[in-house]
C-alpha cells in the first residue's frame, strides 16, 4: 500500500535520492523560530484551470536517451535543457520544439553533474558544473565552448543538483552546496576575471528550519529551490522543499523576512495531513515570474479528513489518483492564486511569454501549460 501512496505523492518524494497582513507569531514544529505565519488573501481567477498546451518529446528524432532536466533557458529562437542524467545541454527550436543538438561532450565540453543553467547579458550559457575541476563552464549560444572557471575548493563537495539552484548576478554566481554536517547553503563566488574566488557563505541552516542536532541537519532540508527577484534587483528568495516557507535575503545574504505560509487555508490542510506520514517533503521545485510571483505544486488529498489516522489516510488514498494543484504566491503583496491542473507530477522549470515550462519526470516529457491572463 505504501508502494501506491508514494506513486500518489511522486511530486513530493521523487527527487529524494515579503510583507503581509494578518501575520501572528508563534513557535511551530521544525520550522524556524521567528518565522511569520502569513495569512495571504485569495485573488479569485476567471479561469481555474491551467490550459494543456501540448507534451513535448524533445529527443524524439534523436538516438539520445531520455534523461532528467533541471533548468531551461531562453536566448533568441533556441531553447536550452541542461539535463542530469547524461550531463549535457539540449538545444530544441523554440518555434517548432524540434531537437536541434545538444552541447557538452568528450574533451573540454564534458560536464560532470550538471546542476544549474543560465543565460547572461551577452547571450551565452554559463552551466554548472558539480563535480571535477572546474564549478561552471561557458559555451556560446552556438555551442562552442568558451572557458572553464575552476573550482578552488577541495574536490570531495557536493552542489546540490535540483532546479533553480543557482543564479548569477553582476557576475557574483549564487550556489546552493550540501556541507556535511550543515545541510544545504548558499555559497557566493566571485567570477570576475574568469576565476572562481569564494565570498563567504550565507543563507545559514537555522534559517530555514528550527535548532536541530547536527546529525539530523543534512536530511531536514533534502533541497532548496533558490530564485532571484525579478521585481528588486537585491533581493532573492529562497524555497525548502520540505516545508511551507519563504524566505527573502537580500544580496549580501542578510535575511529580509521569513514566511510561514501555512497561513493559507489550502496548503495548512495539506501539511496537517502529511506531516502524519512517513515523509517530509512536498514539492519538485519552485518558479518565479516577472511580478515575483512564485509558483509550486501540493497535493489536494480529496476524500482526506485532516482528523484521520495515518492508517485511515492510507486507506483512503490507496489506489487513487492524486488532484494536483498549482499556487501562486506573491509576497510583496500578500496575494495567492490557486490552478487546478492535471493529475500528474511536474516539475515547474520556467515561465516563458506567459507559458509555463514543466518537466513531468514519470514520462520523461516536457509539459507545456498556458497560465491565466487574469
Amino acid at each position: 500500500m505504501f508502494n501506491k501512496y508514494l506513486a500518489l505523492f511522486s511530486i513530493s518524494t521523487s527527487l529524494i535520492l515579503f510583507s503581509c497582513g494578518g501575520i501572528s507569531h508563534d513557535k511551530k514544529d521544525d520550522y524556524p523560530e521567528g518565522s511569520e505565519v502569513a495569512h495571504f488573501k485569495e485573488i479569485e481567477l476567471l479561469t481555474d484551470s491551467l490550459e494543456l498546451i501540448s507534451e513535448i518529446d524533445i529527443f524524439s528524432g534523436s538516438n539520445i536517451p531520455v534523461g532528467q532536466i533541471v533548468a531551461m533557458e531562453e536566448i533568441g529562437d533556441n531553447l536550452y535543457f541542461a539535463e542530469f542524467k547524461q550531463n549535457l545541454v539540449h538545444v530544441v527550436d523554440k518555434k517548432t520544439l524540434k531537437y536541434k543538438t545538444t552541447i557538452g561532450g568528450p574533451g573540454p565540453d564534458q560536464l560532470f553533474r550538471v546542476f544549474g543553467l543560465y543565460a547572461t547579458e551577452e547571450n551565452n550559457l554559463l552551466v554548472g558544473n558539480a563535480q571535477g575541476p572546474y564549478l561552471l563552464k561557458s559555451f556560446s549560444s552556438n555551442g562552442d565552448f568558451l572557458m572553464n572557471y575552476s573550482n578552488n575548493d577541495p574536490p570531495f563537495w557536493f552542489i546540490s543538483t535540483d532546479v533553480n539552484n543557482s543564479f548569477i548576478s553582476d557576475s557574483i554566481a549564487y550556489v546552493t552546496k550540501a556541507i556535511a554536517d550543515n545541510g544545504m547553503k548558499m555559497i557566493r563566488y566571485d567570477l570576475r576575471g574568469g576565476s572562481v574566488t569564494e565570498i563567504d557563505e550565507i543563507v545559514p541552516v537555522v534559517d530555514l528550519h528550527a535548532e536541530l542536532d547536527s546529525a539530523a541537519l543534512a536530511r531536514v532540508i533534502p533541497l532548496m529551490s533558490v530564485l532571484k527577484s525579478n521585481v528588486n534587483d537585491s533581493m532573492f528568495y529562497v524555497l525548502p522543499v520540505n516545508k511551507y516557507l519563504i524566505n527573502s535575503y537580500n544580496m549580501k545574504g542578510e535575511k529580509l523576512s521569513s514566511i510561514d505560509l501555512r497561513g493559507i487555508p489550502q496548503i495548512n490542510r495539506q501539511y496537517t495531513i502529511i506531516k502524519k506520514l512517513l515523509f517530509n517533503s512536498y514539492f519538485y521545485s519552485a518558479v518565479i515570474d516577472d511580478q515575483d510571483n512564485i509558483y509550486f505544486h501540493f497535493d489536494e488529498f480529496e476524500g482526506v479528513d485532516i482528523n484521520d489516522s495515518e492508517a485511515k489516510i492510507m486507506a483512503k488514498v490507496a489506489g487513487k489518483t492524486g488532484k494536483v494543484n498549482l499556487v501562486s504566491v506573491n509576497l510583496l503583496d500578500g496575494s495567492y492564486r490557486m490552478f487546478k491542473t492535471e493529475f500528474r507530477p511536474v516539475m515547474p522549470l520556467k515561465i516563458i511569454d506567459g507559458k509555463l515550462w514543466t518537466f513531468d519526470p514519470s514520462t520523461s516529457t516536457l509539459v507545456l501549460y498556458q497560465l491565466p491572463d487574469n
